[in-house]
């Protein structure tokens, strides 16, 4: 841990956010969610076919999961297309 200064995680997105859990609390100064875009056709080996209301909920848990790890300063993005943006 002292000689990066930085993690990164190839993993799904929950599990990583779970795997920073109290050790990072209000430690982290920015958190990027690529959830999955919900085409349902893209090849990815994930679930990706969420119902509308299913996929809002699959995403307030990892806003709520950052929300605990962020610095009262930190920053959240994510990325997101057409099919669930209102």
């Amino acid at each position: 841990d002292e000689q990066t200064d930085g993690i990164f995680f190839y993993s799904e997105n929950s599990d990583a956010l779970c795997t920073l859990g109290t050790r990072f609390k209000n430690f982290i100064s920015c958190c990027f969610v690529d959830p999955p875009y919900n085409t349902g056709s893209d090849g990815f080996v994930y679930r990706d076919s969420y119902q509308h209301s299913s996929w809002l909920a699959m995403m307030e848990s990892r806003l709520w999961l950052c929300s605990k790890l962020l610095t009262a300063d930190g920053g959240f993005a994510a990325t997101i297309d057409d099919n669930e943006q209102i």
